[in-house]
């Protein structure tokens, strides 16, 4: 299996995916868009993935402008049945933006290790099927969507009202981070850090120390969770 990946910070990296592709020896190959090289058609991939990073959906750089054609090209392959297309935060955002829906600034920022309530839906579809009802995932965000036409959500939280959609099982959207291994949130921290200023006032808004705490205690159940879910969709693909 081929699998494509958009980069759009050399701070935010495919983690853990890298590992799960690298073990079942599936083809991955990174593109950084952000240093303007071009994403590839969709017949070059079976598998589009769109990573997380610290701009923007409604930005409009003149590289996510290809890239966004490009992901609209993609989204289009996949309603035909022809790849699957993953979104993961900003790469969430950049899909639901595609599909027509309105991207604005969540009410709440989100950044640290929060629980999220699994939807009924996702819980009843065969991907998804062996999501708990609650898990505590590793969120880094400050905007949000609508869910698109016609897709079903995958969860909330007390923070944000959608945590992720799934239209089918072609394409694919979540608002937060399982595939983050532990440079990844450090590189965030680093990069980042702007985002965290003011934690003590803000209620979902961790610490740096409760940051750094949650990676031992929550990633190992948020690898095997994310493991299943893209060994089912392999099954299938």
């Amino acid at each position: 299996m081929r699998i494509q990946i958009l980069q759009h910070a050399p701070f935010e990296g495919p983690g853990h995916i890298t590992e799960w592709a690298a073990s079942r020896s599936y083809s991955l190959e990174v593109v950084h868009t952000y240093k303007g090289i071009a994403p590839g058609m969709p017949d070059e991939y079976d598998w589009l993935i769109v990573l997380g990073g610290p701009m923007s959906a409604l930005d409009d750089p003149s590289w996510l402008r290809v890239e966004k054609r490009a992901i609209a090209e993609a989204l289009n392959a996949a309603a035909a049945g022809k790849v699957r297309v993953i979104g993961i935060c900003l790469g969430a955002q950049l899909i639901a933006h595609s599909l027509g829906s309105k991207i604005y600034r969540n009410p709440e920022k989100e950044i640290g290790w929060f629980d999220i309530n699994f939807s009924q839906e996702a819980r009843d579809s065969l991907l998804f099927a062996h999501y708990p009802e609650q898990c505590i995932v590793f969120h880094w965000h400050g905007e949000s969507f609508d869910l698109p036409v016609g897709s079903d959500p995958i969860g909330s939280s007390e923070a944000t009202a959608q945590q992720g959609f799934f239209l089918g099982e072609n394409i694919f959207g979540f608002q937060y981070h399982m595939e983050m291994l532990s440079n990844g949130i450090h590189g965030l921290m680093k990069h980042c850090k702007k985002d965290l200023k003011g934690h003590e006032k803000l209620p979902f808004v961790q610490s740096p120390d409760e940051i750094v705490s949650g990676i031992a205690t929550h990633s190992p159940a948020n690898r095997r969770i994310l493991d299943q879910f893209l060994d089912r969709l392999a099954e299938r693909t």
